[in-house]
């Protein structure tokens, strides 16, 4: 009986949760990751639907807003990025898209201002300083 409560309970707190808040395990939609360059300022990015680029370390910072999410350094480069990806970054990752997809941020008053249109950035090698 206690048990059934405990997994009844489990199973409540699981449904009231955002789906944006669950651990992500696969993007609801596809994306690109690459550097880029705004306005003399370079950041790692994600492409998504081939016409907007969010600021991954922007992204970041808003999403552990949230007191349901750990806090977790974005990587600086790709090359830690690529290091980190399935140790704790592609998690993290797929949970900003599916939030800003979820939420529909990409376009319109919700916009966030960590996401640009394509046109607006400059596009860099992904390994800017390789060894």
């Amino acid at each position: 009986m206690r048990r059934s409560i405990l997994v009844l309970v489990a199973c409540l707190i699981g449904a009231a949760t955002p789906s944006w808040a669950q651990p992500a395990t696969q993007p609801s939609e596809p994306f690109k990751l690459g550097t880029f360059d705004r306005e003399g300022n370079e950041f790692l990015g994600v492409v998504l639907r081939d016409a907007y680029v969010v600021d991954l370390d922007r992204a970041n910072r808003d999403y552990q807003r949230s007191p349901l999410q750990v806090k977790l350094p974005m990587a600086k480069d790709m090359k830690e990025l690529a290091g980190r990806y399935d140790l704790d970054l592609k998690r993290r990752i797929h949970g900003i898209v599916n939030q800003l997809l979820g939420e529909e941020r990409l376009t319109g008053s919700h916009r966030p201002g960590y996401v640009y249109d394509l046109s607006d950035v400059k596009t860099l090698a992904p390994i800017i300083y390789p060894n």
